[in-house]
């Protein structure tokens, strides 16, 4: 008999090589199959993410289940277990146990995207795994206005990796937007979108 749990968690991505698991390479999928494994005695549990991220991205509300044998631990205390057997790099805030029926990939809505610019003069060292640096000035309403282009349907052949599982690379845009922060010289580019 199985439990399934979906979790929420979030992780700093520039120590690891993406979210699923790469032979020899340190993956989010990895080190928390890792800690069930501790959790299980020695048994492989598969972990199933709602996407995958690729190496340096960092995710803040990653859904991920898995089927867990043996007895049944309620959510909360699975979570707390979980989180004392992860990297500090990598957390989990919230967590339920669901139905048999329930995927994680088959469940998700969208995908939403934060891009952050620092405009400061020089690079900001604490920040430069979190943001890109542009110090010179930029249009914001003419990016929001051209940033209406991106809404719909498109291909993203061109942007994909080469050598990937993924055959179709048509994607939605549902929305875009780029805001301004003067107080702390950003600039935040939000994108949601199906894939």
């Amino acid at each position: 008999m199985t439990t399934r749990y979906k979790l929420t968690m979030a992780y700093d991505g520039h120590l690891f090589h993406g979210f699923q698991i790469q032979p020899k390479e340190r993956t989010v999928q990895g080190v928390i199959e890792e800690a069930l494994k501790k959790m299980t005695k020695g048994k492989r549990v598969v972990v199933h993410g709602s996407g995958r991220t690729d190496a340096g991205v960092h995710a803040k509300g990653q859904v991920i289940h898995f089927d867990y044998p043996g007895k049944e631990i309620p959510a909360k205390n699975m979570m707390l277990a979980l989180n004392a057997l992860m990297p500090i790099d990598t957390v989990f805030f919230d967590s339920e146990i669901v139905n048999s029926d329930f995927h994680v990939q088959y469940s998700t809505k969208g995908k939403w995207y934060r891009y952050i610019v620092d405009q400061h003069r020089f690079t900001d060292p604490f920040n430069r795994f979190y943001t890109g640096h542009y110090p010179y000035p930029l249009d914001i309403d003419l990016m929001q206005k051209a940033a209406k282009d991106l809404i719909g349907k498109h291909d993203f052949t061109s942007f994909a990796a080469s050598g990937g599982q993924i055959v179709d690379k048509v994607r939605t845009i549902y929305y875009v937007n780029i805001t301004s922060d003067p107080d702390n010289k950003k600039i935040i580019f939000d994108f949601i979108g199906n894939g």
